[in-house]
């Protein structure tokens, strides 16, 4: 399988994830990697898929505070 490594840095599988972290389960797309951000990209609005949203969290929570 192909890894593929995101400007985000989330390696993610060429085909499918088993552990897709979308709360979406019956989506078309659920699983499928770049299916999903193919159709998120595609939207007029930027909206982040679960897997872009998950990192920029663990991201944000790695910075240290503002004094």
């Amino acid at each position: 399988m192909d890894k593929i490594k995101e400007k985000n840095n989330i390696n993610i599988n060429a085909d499918t994830k088993t552990d897709c972290p979308c709360k979406r389960t019956s989506c078309e797309r659920h699983g499928n990697c770049h299916a999903c951000r193919a159709h998120h990209r595609s939207m007029k609005k930027l909206v982040l898929t679960a897997c872009e949203r998950l990192e920029a969290k663990k991201q944000k929570q790695k910075r240290p505070p503002i004094l």
